[in-house]
């Protein structure tokens, strides 16, 4: 990118040709206090809308080289370790210092040797909510929200997860958002 120019001369037949250079203003000499202040003015907004488009560039940028990558967490098992799409987790329930992750392309549940409240931390961020101090939901997959006994949340894979009666408000605001 060029640097903005406001040039400066005595000749003013000089002005066109420096507009056609791209110059962002012009000032004839003897420059008066208040040209000067305008094209100051000038030169600042054009710096800051550079500064602002370089910002939602690289805003743009990241975001878009962070969907084209699938998001993964790697989570201890009996076994070893194994390696999770983000998106593949239904929803996760705590026993004790393990969690019990429910899966879409699994039958059998993974007992994970890691806290809910671990799961939580990591997995905030991707529109999981914690609607029970032993539940946490991903809201993608939500299929519905039930108010009687309490209330209670119906998944995609037709499990019901009870909603603690202080988490029931902030899962309301939560669910009415994800769905615009």
């Amino acid at each position: 990118m060029l640097a903005p120019i406001v040039p400066s001369t005595a000749f003013d037949k000089y002005a066109v040709q420096a507009f056609k250079f791209s110059a962002l203003d012009y000032l004839l000499k003897l420059v008066e206090a208040d040209e000067l202040k305008a094209a100051i003015q000038k030169l600042s907004d054009k710096l800051y809308r550079t500064n602002i488009n370089a910002q939602m560039e690289a805003l743009l940028h990241n975001l878009k080289s962070s969907q084209d990558k699938p998001k993964r967490i790697c989570v201890p098992v009996v076994s070893g370790i194994i390696f999770l799409k983000i998106s593949d987790i239904i929803r996760c329930q705590s026993s004790s210092n393990y969690t019990t992750l429910y899966l879409t392309d699994q039958q059998q549940p993974l007992l994970v040797a890691k806290t809910l409240k671990e799961f939580e931390d990591m997995l905030v961020e991707y529109d999981f909510f914690r609607v029970h101090h032993s539940h946490l939901i991903n809201l993608a997959y939500v299929k519905s929200y039930h108010k009687r006994d309490g209330g209670y949340i119906t998944l995609t894979d037709n499990s019901e997860v009870e909603v603690s009666t202080r988490r029931k408000e902030e899962l309301l605001k939560k669910l009415s958002a994800y769905s615009l």
